[in-house]
């Protein structure tokens, strides 16, 4: 709601709160995640097996990251494979996965490119095993760190915001 806010006529000063407003809460959310995160990878959590739309999942997600994409002059897009009706699994986990891909991928592209996509790679009787994939214009990972910045509190630059939880929770 503040994003759609941001984009009405505000005068300066309304802009400047509600982009604080955004901002900060955005923090606390990545904060709030953060601490529930490291809850989840403490506890036995159990993957959920309930019905969920791929399309939908992958498209929220991004919407989420339109606004601080686009604020850093990078094009985000989406493409996802159409697939009938709804799959199976945990789609809490798998937003989880995303939300921390795409963040990333957001956070260290600068006037770039960031291209989300979901596709099937197969599908038989059993179900239907699908890619997910982020491909950004960004830095990248040196090779050297590629295994090490899946640990927990790992992070590439130091100087980055966060706790280095995103990557692990992925793993």
């Amino acid at each position: 709601l503040l994003d759609l806010l941001m984009r009405t006529d505000l005068d300066p000063q309304q802009a400047r709160y509600v982009e604080t407003a955004a901002s900060s809460g955005e923090l606390l959310l990545h904060h709030v995640s953060d601490v529930l995160d490291i809850a989840r990878l403490e506890s036995r959590y159990r993957v959920a097996d309930r019905p969920f739309d791929l399309d939908r999942l992958v498209r929220e997600v991004v919407e989420i990251n339109r606004a601080p994409a686009e604020a850093a002059g990078n094009v985000l897009t989406v493409e996802t494979d159409p697939l009938d009706g709804a799959l199976l699994g945990d789609a809490n986990r798998l937003r989880q996965v995303l939300v921390n891909l795409v963040g990333n991928a957001v956070k260290f592209t600068e006037g770039g490119r960031i291209d989300v996509t979901a596709r099937a790679l197969s599908r038989d009787a059993d179900g239907v095993e699908i890619e997910l994939a982020v491909k950004d214009d960004g830095p990248g990972i040196p090779e050297a760190r590629r295994e090490a910045v899946l640990e927990r509190g790992t992070r590439l630059d130091e100087h980055a915001e966060g706790h280095g939880l995103g990557l692990g929770i992925v793993r």
